[in-house]
């Protein structure tokens, strides 16, 4: 019995080895992380922590193993994919992007390169991005881009860009920084535990933070902003959730705060904001149906009479627009000013000191507010319009029921709390978001 005791103390030990240094290769992986830096004058900050979701995945798979590893996949998309660990980046253990204004949406991150061919294998091949010749820098820098995804290559790093508005003079400028005037990346919103230990958070130099947790079947949303643009009412209101909503929306603010911050894309849409903002209250909501609404539209073209004179024709035509409801309080006189469209034809009523637009105009709806705690909330329902409208946002119907809610804390304080159910109860969330 001797050989048994052998091959158990040999398995003990090795499990054991084995333990030890993954314990030593993330704790060197997170003092790596440490050292990061990110430039000082940034505004805000979102951080991913990359090595916690990947272990939270790897706990999950041992209890769902045929979910990861036995459902059939495409033999062609294996064979195509680049493993990770070899695509010639220095993937951290957290990853930081950062925002360089308060009123910029794209996000940077500066990652190492330590072989630029695969690198550029794998933007091209596996992320099918493309290649820009006309930004290609004179020191061998390249841009490789696909929608609001952008990578500024260089020989020892590489700048990427997410957002609809990079700035390629910013990203050349942070790819050709020597980092000595930066600030540690992990500094950046010290004092604020709530969002230590997230797997996703945000914070920026104002002290408003947000984070999501993932969990198995479902997300939560945890946060705090505070803005001069927030006025909260004593007394809240809100909306009962239908059914047949896909979306819905109420805030109670002091709108003239919002409209007049906003004058300037307000003004696109033809509305004279200082005849506006003046006369509106502090509640607003929105309402997306599962219904779709056919609305008549008058297309113009134009062609050639015998005389090859050019001629003018207009023709109705049919199409098909989301079941949409505004409902903002507000004096009646502005019905007067609200165009009877904007982006889609709205019908327009006034009920309770409230005005209606609404693109249903067989009937309009009208409906009464209840008492709620909370001065925003969220609701939205997975069902058959959803495709149609949310279809942009990637892997959107994953998610069957999300909520958010906003509390107030102050005047112009509020604290938010939310919760996304997915469709698979036992799957990790992080995981059922992140797969095709």
């Amino acid at each position: 019995m001797g050989w048994i005791k052998k091959i158990f103390i040999f398995i003990i030990g090795l499990i054991a080895v084995l333990a030890i240094s993954l314990f030593a290769f993330k704790y060197f992986r997170a003092s790596k992380a440490d050292k990061i830096h990110i430039p000082k004058d940034v505004y805000s900050v979102i951080k991913i922590d990359v090595d916690g979701l990947i272990t939270d995945i790897f706990k999950n798979s041992l209890s769902n193993y045929s979910e990861y590893y036995t459902t059939k996949k495409d033999s062609t998309d294996t064979l195509k994919r680049t493993k990770i660990w070899n695509i010639g980046a220095e993937i951290p253990a957290k990853l930081y992007l950062f925002s360089l204004s308060d009123t910029s949406s794209t996000f940077y991150a500066v990652i190492g390169v330590n072989n630029k061919d695969k690198v550029q294998k794998f933007l091209t091949n596996d992320l099918e991005l493309v290649a820009d010749s006309s930004a290609i820098e004179s020191g061998n820098a390249g841009l490789y881009s696909k929608r609001h995804f952008k990578v500024l290559l260089g020989g020892n790093s590489m700048i990427l860009s997410v957002g609809p508005k990079a700035n390629l003079d910013e990203m050349t400028s942070l790819l050709k920084s020597d980092q000595k005037d930066w600030q540690l990346a992990n500094s950046f919103g010290n004092g604020i535990a709530q969002i230590n230990n997230a797997r996703i958070s945000y914070v920026d130099n104002k002290k408003n933070w947000a984070k999501l947790d993932f969990m198995n079947g479902k997300f939560a949303l945890n946060g705090y902003y505070k803005s001069a643009l927030f006025k909260f009412p004593s007394n809240p209101k809100g909306l009962d959730h239908s059914d047949n909503n896909v979306l819905s929306l109420a805030f109670n603010s002091d709108l003239s705060l919002i409209l007049k911050d906003k004058e300037q894309e307000l003004e696109k849409l033809k509305l004279p904001i200082d005849s506006v903002y003046k006369y509106v209250g502090n509640f607003a909501s929105i309402q997306l149906k599962d219904n779709q609404v056919m609305e008549s539209d008058t297309v113009i073209t134009y062609d050639y009479d015998d005389n090859f004179e050019m001629i003018e024709k207009k023709e109705i035509q049919q199409i098909e627009v989301p079941d949409l409801t505004f409902n903002v309080m507000a004096s009646p006189h502005l019905l007067g000013y609200l165009p009877e469209k904007m982006f889609y034809k709205f019908s327009k009523n006034y009920s309770d000191g409230r005005i209606y637009l609404t693109t249903n105009n067989t009937s309009i709806e009208t409906f009464n507010l209840i008492p709620s705690q909370n001065v925003l909330s969220l609701v939205y329902s997975k069902n058959s319009s959803a495709a149609k409208y949310l279809g942009w946002l990637p892997n959107y119907d994953r998610v069957v029921l999300g909520t958010i809610y906003g509390k107030a804390i102050s005047d112009n304080e509020m604290g938010l709390k939310g919760e996304f159910v997915l469709e698979n109860p036992d799957l990790n969330s992080f995981y059922q978001m992140l797969v095709k």
